[in-house]
């Protein structure tokens, strides 16, 4: 809906001015609870449906007419744009909205004034956005909900003795350290606290003879604090050596960003003094060709948005010197090879941005 109010609705900066708006356009979501639904709005200030667009699309498709002339904006393969482009011109943004949305029992409406813009709400039951939980209280002093659904679908591997391998520390440290005390009796609970493994865990129990590729690089390596709390950063230590890599373990406390702490209103400028009290320096103190290490996706955030370095996880470590060899990427800041996010389809990267401060 974002995407078609960008496309179809919102004019050109020059095309508002014209027109006595401002050259900015604007696109509101909100999101409130109705009685037993859930409202979702998506509302823009452009140029509202142009209807003979509508019409001459749906005639050429010969879709038939429609008795609100806006219904025609919801068939498929009916679109107002002159060309088809990454935003819109496919006719199947509305036509996918209503389908889906239809299909959870839910309802689509739609209100657009010419050159005062397009409002789409979207209204599904509330117990479709209802999860079902294991209420459990801790200590008499808390309640703690915990996805049921969790435990059903990892029944299967972890009672056939699947390790279940967790790529960012604190949901390891969740299921091997607070999991246990929230569900003492569940064997199925008993069982994920056991199997769950970091990946260097699973390198270290379950692979000891597997012919480690090597990296001969150096390396800063910054611990996420749950997991140097709960778990230790034995494993990691002893795969690093097997590696090759000649690390320093950085005595670099917490990075500040906790979760999310750092992205919490109020927080930021707390979030940033933290870091800057030990992790931070060390990062920009490090050689451009030096490996920063962080397995922790916040503290991976952290260093990105606030210095010139984006940390490395470990399995990008093991990537690298699998496809580079020994002396892996060759320049300052091998990160730049391994991207976090890679959008599907066109093979364009993009990082995440920036946290809002405010």
């Amino acid at each position: 809906l974002v995407r078609n109010a960008v496309g179809h609705g919102i004019e050109t900066p020059e095309h508002r001015a014209r027109l006595g708006k401002p050259r900015a356009g604007t696109v509101q979501v909100s999101a409130v609870a109705e009685g037993t639904t859930v409202a979702i709005t998506v509302t823009d200030d452009g140029a509202g449906l142009d209807m003979d667009a509508l019409r001459a699309s749906a005639d050429a498709l010969a879709t038939g007419a429609a008795e609100d002339a806006l219904e025609l904006a919801f068939l498929p393969g009916v679109s107002t744009a002159a060309a088809v482009t990454d935003v819109s011109g496919r006719g199947v943004g509305l036509d996918a909205v209503r389908s889906r949305v239809d299909s959870l029992g839910g309802r689509v409406s739609i209100r657009s004034e010419p050159g005062g813009g397009t409002e789409v709400g979207i209204h599904v039951p509330v117990t479709l956005a209802v999860l079902h939980v294991l209420v459990v209280d801790v200590g008499g002093a808390d309640l703690v909900a915990i996805p049921a659904a969790m435990l059903s679908a990892l029944a299967p591997f972890i009672r056939a003795g699947v390790p279940i391998v967790g790529a960012e520390p604190s949901c390891v440290a969740a299921f091997r350290d607070e999991l246990p005390n929230m569900l003492p009796a569940d064997e199925d609970a008993k069982r994920l606290t056991r199997q769950t493994l970091t990946l260097a865990e699973l390198l270290e129990r379950h692979a000891p003879d597997w012919d480690v590729p090597k990296l001969d690089r150096e390396a800063i390596v910054h611990g996420h604090c749950h997991q140097e709390a709960t778990i230790g950063m034995s494993a990691e230590r002893s795969l690093y050596g097997r590696i090759g890599l000649d690390y320093e373990l950085l005595d670099s406390g917490c990075c500040g960003m906790a979760g999310s702490f750092g992205f919490e209103r109020g927080h930021y400028d707390v979030s940033v003094k933290i870091g800057e009290h030990r992790l931070l320096p060390m990062v920009r103190d490090a050689a451009e060709d030096t490996l920063v290490i962080a397995d922790g996706f916040s503290c991976k955030t952290q260093v990105a948005q606030l210095s010139d370095r984006r940390p490395l996880h470990t399995a990008q470590v093991i990537k690298m010197a699998i496809e580079h060899g020994r002396l892996g990427v060759a320049g300052g800041r091998p990160e730049r090879g391994y991207p976090d996010v890679v959008l599907d389809g066109g093979g364009r990267v993009r990082w995440l941005g920036k946290r809002l401060v405010r």
